[in-house]
């Protein structure tokens, strides 16, 4: 015998609360209140209307539901990866680290590997827009010299395309000698909260005497998009928090200090 079912939401929780309009609101603004709250899956709030503002951010969920028969009561029913989509993605996080002392036996942690020293720290916390309050404070005045390595880690705002042949972390030298070719990052995706949420990587600054890499405002250029939608489509990064994907699909707004230059001579006039 086939049953049908209309699958609602206990509004505190309790299955004898169960109420027909508790459904699940995914596309949720955050306001910050607690889990165990009458409205926890935010039926009738106010919508997010991009990533950054999002309750319940694009990524994959496991849902729970409780079921009883005549024999069996509140079995946990569990449907797993099911995926939200609903956003354009954008950077959640950004740490940079470099190898300030030459030597692979000292780092942060396992995400740095070799690298000690952060030079960068950026998180944006829903629902700020993005950047947010965070931007301004990610550098902490440490610069990058030449032939230093450096460790990046990048989590997105959701899972992105890992396979995609034209995602690219790279560091694009301003500044003084503007123009030298970009550093390319090597690394790969892992998982933080959602598949391929995150990135980790590493390169070396090399000594360019020609190109030079000298800048407060050296680039870190990303390039990535997110996973098909229902109607394959794959959006860029979100870097103008206007909840559209660039058409570059490029996030270029992350800036470090590097110092790779080597000293000039210069003619001095003495008496």
């Amino acid at each position: 015998m086939l049953h049908h079912y209309i699958v609602t939401h206990a509004k505190d929780g309790v299955t004898p609360a169960v109420d027909a309009n508790m459904y699940w609101r995914t596309k949720a603004k955050e306001d910050g209140a607690g889990e165990a709250l009458l409205h926890a899956n935010y039926a009738g709030k106010t919508q997010a209307t991009k990533g950054s503002e999002a309750r319940f951010p694009d990524g994959e969920y496991t849902l729970h539901f409780l079921a009883s028969d005549l024999v069996h009561s509140n079995v946990d029913l569990q449907f797993k990866n099911v995926r939200l989509e609903n956003y354009t993605p954008f950077i959640k996080e950004m740490t940079i680290y470099l190898d300030r002392d030459n030597s692979i036996g000292t780092q942060a942690n396992a995400d740095y590997p070799g690298c000690e020293l952060k030079i960068y720290e950026f998180k944006h916390n829903n629902p700020d827009s993005y950047p947010g309050a965070n931007f301004a404070a990610a550098k902490t005045g440490e610069f990058i010299g030449a032939d230093q390595k450096i460790c990046i880690k990048i989590r997105f705002s959701e899972g992105m395309d890992s396979a995609w042949a034209d995602f690219k972390v790279s560091l694009d030298p301003g500044g003084v000698g503007a123009g030298a070719s970009p550093i390319a990052f090597a690394g790969s995706f892992s998982k933080t909260y959602t598949e391929d949420d995150t990135w980790k990587g590493s390169a070396t600054m090399p000594a360019d005497a020609s190109g030079g890499s000298d800048s407060s405002n050296s680039v870190i250029t990303v390039k990535a998009r997110d996973l098909p939608d229902r109607s394959s489509n794959q959006r860029g990064l979100d870097k103008n928090d206007d909840g559209v994907g660039e058409p570059d699909f490029t996030d270029d707004i992350h800036k470090v200090p590097t110092d790779a230059r080597p000293p000039e001579p210069s003619l001095m006039k003495t008496p």
